[in-house]
């Protein structure tokens, strides 16, 4: 009886795969790469022909926390324990497997070798780095790994040094991702024989009763990024923005043309500047230091993000200002050194595409400074005076308030 209840079920399962994989492997690769990893991972559990084509697609990206256990529907808990990494050490490294070769992307996400929830805010989550260790034999023999991001850096590669040695010994990443580094870190870049394209990092911010600082890194001691001169196109730096001024103040990345900056009260774009002279696109989520000059080496500037005015000197197509309050509502020294500030950047910068959060005053001063503007996304304006809270503008308000004050900004369109 039961082998008659599940023919049918079984009997249209098989005819629907067979006629999936009557497709070429062009159009199946397609398919799988629309689908969820862990649904290719199923598929591959199917046949045989499924197996060949859905496990390189399952395992192109790993992450851990293992997705599909971090789903409020999962039968199992994503917290980490021995036996998940030591099982997944057994599978990729298998006899006569080739899935090392498949790995493309490694991914040790916050929770990752989290084995207690903290409990709202009350007591903090408890993490065993040392569970990393058996990845150190995945890592050394995926010699087709092309990205590697990982959170907690510093604390895991203390624990597991092996894993330090396994990464430096990758001869083909790409792009590099490590969040909450230091020392041990940064010892780690230097050593790779990988050039990667991108490095992301996120400097560990260290406080007492007196000061904060990101990094224990020392002048002279401690390099940053020097062996990537020649391959280093994008730098993401989150804190740590002296560690150009301090461990490199005379070293060049002359490919690099991407660099975003947050976490950090002042950086020194002079420095910056020096040391990233062919940028084409810049993202500052910081102050500039107090102390800086006009910075004239960014000759080449495509798209510029900035919190505050920057004192640019050249050219710059698309700028996005992320400020607002021009008006002559709050008579402060700070704010007049805003509005200059804004001024000077908008003369200097002269963009053809101008995204801004704006009020009436803004596109006076916008007039004034920048005739050069073709295009003008008004991404928001103060709820009401006074306030810091935003709204979105649909482009019929945007327009509307451009209308009304014709006389002042007749040369900028809307967009």
């Amino acid at each position: 009886m039961l082998s008659l209840s599940f023919a049918p079920p079984l009997q249209a399962g098989h005819i629907m795969v067979t006629g999936l994989f009557a497709l070429n492997d062009d159009v199946l690769n397609i398919v799988l790469s629309l689908i969820d990893p862990y649904d290719a991972f199923r598929l591959s559990l199917t046949c045989r022909n499924a197996q060949r084509i859905a496990v390189p697609h399952f395992l192109e990206t790993v992450a851990f926390p293992l997705p599909w256990l971090c789903s409020p529907h999962a039968k199992r808990s994503p917290l980490a324990y021995p036996e998940l990494f030591e099982g997944f050490r057994a599978y990729m490294c298998g006899q006569g497997s080739r899935r090392l070769q498949y790995l493309k992307s490694l991914i040790l996400a916050e929770d990752a070798f989290c084995i207690q929830h903290g409990s709202q805010h009350l007591e903090p989550p408890r993490y065993t780095f040392t569970l990393a260790a058996p990845l150190a034999d995945v890592i050394r023999g995926a010699v087709e790994l092309r990205t590697i991001s990982i959170d907690h850096s510093d604390a895991i590669f203390d624990a597991v040094p092996q894993l330090v040695d396994a990464i430096a010994s990758l001869p083909q990443l790409r792009e590099v991702c490590f969040y909450d580094a230091d020392l041990s870190t940064l010892e780690l870049l230097s050593r790779m024989h990988s050039r990667p394209r991108k490095v992301e990092l996120r400097i560990i911010e260290y406080s007492n009763s007196l000061e904060t600082w990101w990094g224990q890194y020392v002048r002279g001691g401690t390099r940053f990024l020097s062996n990537f001169t020649d391959s280093l196109e994008v730098l993401n730096l989150s804190g740590g923005l002296d560690a150009i001024e301090e461990l490199e103040p005379d070293t060049v990345w002359p490919a690099m043309r991407e660099l975003r900056l947050a976490r950090g009260p002042f950086v020194d774009l002079q420095a910056m500047s020096r040391a990233f002279p062919n940028l084409r696109r810049l993202h500052v989520e910081c102050l500039p230091a107090v102390d800086t000059t006009i910075v004239g080496e960014w000759r080449y500037l495509d798209f510029v993000f900035t919190i505050h005015p920057l004192p640019l000197q050249h050219p710059v197509r698309h700028l996005k200002m992320n400020w607002f309050s021009l008006g002559p509502y709050v008579p402060t020294p700070q704010h007049q050194a805003l509005v200059d500030g804004t001024s000077f950047m908008l003369r200097n910068t002269q963009p053809l595409v101008l995204e801004c959060s704006a009020c009436k005053s803004t596109y006076s001063c916008i007039a004034r400074n920048a005739v050069s503007v073709r295009f003008l996304r008004i991404t928001g304006v103060p709820a009401r005076r006074h306030s810091d809270q935003e709204q979105n503008l649909t482009d019929e308000a945007a327009a509307a308030l451009l209308v009304s004050e014709t006389a002042i900004y007749s040369d900028c369109r809307a967009c």
